[in-house]
């Protein structure tokens, strides 16, 4: 069995590997919000952000073109 606390906010039980409550994501009062943070920025893919950045700006990029046909095709 994992060692387990009690969530200071919600009151369930948690394991004591995490550093916030997942049922109401209270932060625990022994972590601090750096490592909070430098954890998530540790384990998020920034790399699978930035491909949906350049495919959504793709995106926009050819509906812009496609409204600039349609005005042209308007305007005659």
């Amino acid at each position: 069995m994992k060692p387990e606390t009690v969530c200071c906010a919600c009151g369930k039980t948690i394991e004591k590997a995490f550093i916030y409550c997942p049922w109401c994501g209270h932060l625990r009062m022994e972590t601090k919000k750096t490592d909070f943070v430098d954890t998530i920025s540790n384990s998020y893919n920034f790399s699978y952000a930035d491909s949906k950045r350049e495919y959504i700006s793709s995106i926009e990029k050819k509906l812009e073109l496609l409204e600039n046909e349609i005005n042209v095709i308007y305007r005659k």
